[in-house]
């Protein structure tokens, strides 16, 4: 009896420890499901972005991090059991999660996927470095975009003056004017990239044609020696410049050189010079420049020639001969005038001259009487 009484005691201590030091277990039939939040969903340019992975209502988990360059290719896994429930990413593209912990490790299922897109920098840029546009230039703009090679781009522009702005990288403007002037900027879109509004790109055209300047080293071309041209367009470059020169005024000119890259030329003729210069497809030309005369020095002489000192002399030669012919005929219509002058003055000298004449007869008269011959013939000479 007291062997069933201790039995039964020591069955009643067992059985209320037994319902002390038990504790409530919850199973759920689903697995559990990891959820992903992102900091943002673009990629500042040159940035980053946070992404938090967790399993709500409980702990102890450790995450794998999933990552695709788009909704078909194959998953790549960037980080593998990471205590950290976040991590930043630079790098655009579609991300998950999943959670894991135990051992055996007991997997959560995927999360939902995260797309996030990357901004990258968009530019707007002149084709050609030019400080200063002229009305009836060809000109092109593009929208550069950094870090954006290899992708397929949607573009977007703003204008001035246009409700139809290009949708390709570029936007050509054919003869330019003043109204073209003001703000441009652009922007691009691709898959899982996209940018901001460019900064503005400020264009001005000038409503005045440029004219080219001419320049000689010297006016003189030293004997043997050259000269240097230089031709410019005030505050513009990405100018290729025409070169011509004419013997005279008015003679035709002559094209000498064409579509210099150099902005000089070196010459060893006299003439008059001038130059031209252009830009672009198709080329825009300047006003011509201004006349300059370079003339040639005579070897030995130090004196100037200039290539038109032939025509020079013969009108100097014409205007003698001109001249001459003046003076003759002044000399003709004087001519009557004169004769009748002479003859009043002729009457009266023969007069003179025949009493003269009879006196000289007479002593030669005489003196042949006396046998003076040879003096006869001297006086009968010098009547005459």
């Amino acid at each position: 009896l007291i062997c069933e009484q201790c039995l039964f005691i020591y069955i009643i201590i067992i059985s209320e420890w037994t319902i002390c030091s038990t504790f409530p277990v919850t199973s759920t039939a689903s697995k559990p499901r990891a959820k992903l939040k992102a900091e943002s969903s673009i990629i500042p340019a040159g940035g980053s972005v946070t992404l938090s992975c967790s399993v709500e209502g409980s702990a102890g988990w450790k995450f794998d991090w999933f990552r695709r360059d788009s909704e078909f290719s194959g998953a790549q896994k960037i980080g593998a059991g990471t205590s950290e429930h976040t991590i930043s990413i630079s790098e655009r593209g579609i991300y998950y999660c999943r959670g894991g912990r135990g051992d055996p490790v007991f997997s959560t299922e995927d999360s939902a996927p995260v797309t996030i897109q990357k901004q990258v920098l968009a530019a707007v840029k002149l084709q050609h470095s030019w400080s200063q546009i002229f009305t009836g230039e060809t000109i092109t703009l593009r929208c550069e975009i950094q870090g954006g090679e290899g992708k397929v781009w949607k573009y977007e522009w703003t204008a001035p003056n246009t409700n139809s702005p290009p949708t390709s990288s570029e936007y050509r403007i054919s003869r330019v004017s003043v109204s073209h002037s003001g703000d441009y900027r652009c922007r691009g879109s691709s898959d899982y990239l996209l940018t901001g509004w460019s900064d503005a790109f400020r264009l001005t055209v000038s409503s005045s044609k440029p004219r080219a300047t001419l320049t000689a080293q010297s006016s003189v071309i030293p004997a043997g020696g050259s000269v240097t041209l230089s031709c410019s367009v005030e505050g513009s470059a990405g100018w290729k410049f025409d070169w011509f020169r004419r013997d005279s005024e008015f003679s035709v000119p002559q094209k000498i050189e064409a579509g210099t890259s150099e902005h000089t030329i070196s010459i060893s003729e006299g003439g008059i010079y001038y130059c031209r210069g252009g830009r672009g497809d198709p080329v825009f030309s300047t006003e011509d420049s201004s006349d300059v005369t370079v003339k040639e020095a005579i070897s030995g002489f130090g004196c100037e020639r200039s290539s038109f000192i032939v025509p020079f002399i013969i009108g100097l030669v014409s205007g003698i001969i001109v001249v001459l012919l003046l003076m003759c005929c002044y000399r003709k219509i004087k001519k009557p005038c004169c004769n009748s002058l002479t003859q009043s003055q002729s009457t009266n000298q023969s007069s003179a001259s025949q009493q003269t004449a009879n006196q000289n007869k007479t002593q030669v008269y005489s003196s042949l009487l006396h046998g003076e011959t040879r003096n006869y013939y001297f006086s009968l000479y010098y009547s005459f």
